[in-house]
């Protein structure tokens, strides 16, 4: 295993090669969690490096990104690389000052675009495209920024004007939600927005046992945010009553049918952009997609696998006085940046609804 630190100084940078200064790694983890606003967060960098003296020095919170690499040595001497993301420094540390090691802390992209409030209200006429809008308000603050955008939302239009409030990242979430697609920063540096991975088809098993990479496992059975139902609600175009929609998980082997045991317990979602009763239904099954389910999570460790992502459905097979499959999500990954480092995961367990429209 090797794993390589490459500091920018020159932003804007995208790809699997930037170009920049490499810093030893000695310790840290980076931390991808699916949940969250800003998905990739790197956590406690340690480097044996030159404390900064002054503003334009490598390791300062101005502006500066570090570029993660994870690899695998070969009998050859060859490495092959997997890029882990660009991340923008937040914090330097030196507990040992002033020759210790210093500890860096940072935030993928998606930061960036929530510190930069809107000072000025933004319209957007009825008819722009969503892809346009997003462009336009991440542009604004990344001119170089790359762009993986859905196809459909080339051609999406929004029906009625929409004016901004100050929170930029709020504005540009809340939209691209109502189309059902998630969003993040890749591992190139590139703005992906696309609809989640589908969850019928596991991009891996994970084993226990002899011939597998589980190291550990713990699990934990809750109700905390896990629905029945989605009440998605919107902005009507016209002087008509505004639409809306209810969806509910209509699998009666479902542990989360909306008629059974486990209650008729909805979650609610309102959006200008959701301008009419089909739009409504899509908000709200493409929510419900992603919510349903046993709520039954799994918190694993195993050898380290760099191109998984959250989102990602896997297959976890045990062996408990016989083989046990089931499928689950990934919602959190947290890969260490030393060769005696796991990597640790948190899951629910997906099972298929059946979703009905009730309203």
């Amino acid at each position: 295993m090797n794993v390589r630190a490459t500091i920018l100084t020159t932003v804007g940078q995208n790809g699997t090669t930037p170009t920049g200064t490499v810093v030893p790694v000695e310790d840290g983890q980076i931390t991808f969690d699916s949940t969250a606003n800003v998905v990739s967060t790197l956590n406690s960098l340690t480097t044996s490096w030159n404390w900064p003296v002054n503003f334009k020095d490598l390791l300062t919170p101005y502006g500066n990104e570090c570029f993660i690499e994870r690899g695998v040595v070969y009998g050859d001497g060859t490495t092959e690389w997997v890029s882990m993301g660009y991340f923008r420094i937040d914090t330097v540390e030196q507990q040992d000052a002033p020759q210790g090691s210093i500890e860096l802390t940072g935030s993928d992209r998606m930061q960036g675009i929530i510190d930069a409030r809107i000072t000025a209200p933004i319209t957007f006429a009825a008819g722009t495209s969503v892809a346009g809008i997003i462009t336009a308000l991440v542009s604004a603050i990344y001119p170089w920024a790359t762009f993986s955008i859905d196809s459909s939302l080339t051609t999406a239009q929004i029906n009625v004007a929409q004016t901004t409030t100050d929170d930029r990242f709020g504005f540009i979430n809340d939209l691209v939600t109502s189309y059902g697609m998630i969003m993040y920063w890749d591992y190139r540096g590139v703005l992906v927005v696309k609809a989640p991975p589908s969850l019928s088809t596991p991009v891996a098993t994970l084993l226990t046992g002899p011939h597998g990479v589980m190291t550990q496992m713990s699990r934990t059975l809750s109700r905390d945010a896990v629905y029945s139902g989605c009440v998605a609600s919107g902005q009507q175009a016209t002087s008509n009553a505004p639409p809306f929609a209810i969806v509910v998980d209509n699998n009666p082997i479902s542990p989360t049918y909306w008629y059974g045991n486990f209650g008729q317990i909805p979650q609610f979602y309102s959006s200008s952009f959701l301008t009419t009763v089909a739009q409504c239904q899509s908000a709200a099954q493409s929510i419900m997609q992603n919510s349903t389910g046993l709520p039954y999570e799994v918190d694993f460790g195993f050898v380290p696998n760099p191109a998984l992502m959250p989102w990602d459905p896997v297959t976890i097979s045990t062996d408990q006085g016989g083989i046990q499959t089931e499928n689950h999500v990934l919602k959190q990954l947290v890969i260490g940046l030393k060769p005696t480092d796991t990597m640790t995961a948190q899951t629910r367990q997906y099972l298929n609804g059946q979703f009905s429209v009730i309203g």
